[in-house]
């Protein structure tokens, strides 16, 4: 067994993987060897941790088996975390590369790589009662450039999500303060609909974790009770991976809502699949079959890959059922020391043409991308 691990001042940090013990991460006394602290039942990788700052505080990086974890290293708290990883062929052999403010990691046997910003610390959640004016703005130049659904800054916005920043009694005053920003400006541009953002737990769905759905569909109706008392038009259940989880995401808007349009999407993202094995053909036969009438795909690796799996979907989908695609603005590329996204606006002007001639009802853009794009894409379509 290698051990690979990080030294914090007097403290050894290790990925140890003991999910009995609720040692995922532990600590210990470089002088005596005595357990400091354990944190998190996450099972371990190849990977060595990493120490980085985050908002001008020490924060240790761990890629686990599923997840990728920042960790305060004095007291082992969990700061973020994002899904990383696969139960199946993947190996998280590679350090994290830190870069500044950001941070590079990747997995083998074709699972790919993620890259995230450690500058913005803090719940994107926390903005809508605390920076409104600035979510309205970003919304605002969506609208201005033609976007028709503008998403509310809710992705995090469950529970489990908001815990990792200490807000999880705030879940509804996050999420209806969040819808109601939306609201107003898609008010003020007539034509213009609220789509109420859901993004997945960020919790593995039993077997493969402790979730099961009636928790599951319990903490995502608790958001989109506040997205629906904020004044949303549709719920967006997006970036999807685990079919029991959308199951659960989708049982939940029909007890909020079930007046309220469902639009549900997936990020195949590993190898034209979600990180946890499903195929796009599977992904449209399983929402169908759950009474979803919006379905698609976001995020992923770029149009070249969104158009592949587009196809597929538009293959299996049956009459009555609308297609959306949100693909990412390319793939991001390490430009004069920073990550940036390369997909240009004519690009995914050119894209959206491809993505109306194949049958797609809805095309939007994701990760990348700008009111640039979206005006680009407009065009095209007009």
């Amino acid at each position: 067994m290698i051990w690979l691990f990080t030294i914090v001042g007097n403290k050894l940090l290790l990925n140890v993987g003991d999910d009995d013990n609720e040692a995922g991460i532990a600590a210990f006394d470089l002088k005596t060897g005595a357990t400091l602290w354990k944190s998190t039942t996450e099972r371990a990788s190849y990977s060595s941790p990493i120490l980085a700052e985050m908002d001008k505080k020490p924060i240790v990086i761990f890629a686990t088996r599923l997840k990728i974890l920042g960790v305060e290293p004095e007291t082992g708290k969990v700061l973020f975390e994002h899904p990383f990883g696969r139960l199946g062929p993947a190996v998280t052999a590679a350090n994290p590369v830190v870069i500044g403010k950001q941070f590079f990691i990747t997995a083998s046997y074709g699972f790919g790589a993620a890259f995230h910003d450690l500058s913005q610390p803090g719940a994107p959640e926390l903005w809508n009662v605390e920076h409104p004016d600035r979510v309205a703005a970003v919304l605002r130049g969506y609208a201005d450039a033609g976007a028709q659904f503008l998403t509310t800054n809710t992705f995090g916005g469950t529970r489990p999500r908001l815990a990792m920043h200490d807000l999880q009694d705030r879940c509804h005053e996050l999420n209806k303060a969040g819808a109601q920003v939306a609201r107003r400006v898609a008010d003020r541009h007539p034509g213009v609909y609220v789509m109420g953002d859901v993004g997945p737990l960020g919790e593995l769905m039993e077997p493969m974790g402790t979730m099961t759905p009636d928790e599951a569909t319990t903490l995502f109706a608790e958001q989109m009770q506040g997205l629906v008392d904020g004044g949303v038009d549709a719920i967006l259940i997006e970036t999807m991976s685990d079919l029991g989880e959308v199951e659960a995401a989708v049982n939940a808007a029909k007890q909020v809502a079930p007046q309220l349009p469902i639009i549900a999407t997936f990020s195949f993202d590993t190898n034209l699949r979600t990180m946890m094995g499903v195929k796009p053909a599977v992904a449209v036969k399983t929402l169908t079959a759950l009474g979803v009438r919006v379905i698609g795909a976001n995020c992923g690796r770029g149009t070249d890959e969104m158009l592949i799996i587009a196809t597929e979907m538009a293959e299996a989908r049956e009459p009555g059922t609308f297609l959306i695609t949100q693909s990412n603005a390319g793939l991001p590329q390490l430009i004069d020391g920073d990550f940036q996204y390369t997909g240009t606006p004519a690009e995914m002007g050119e894209f959206a043409k491809t993505m109306r001639a194949l049958g797609i009802n809805i095309v939007g853009s994701c990760c990348g991308s700008t009111p640039a794009h979206t005006k680009a894409i407009r065009a095209a379509l007009s």
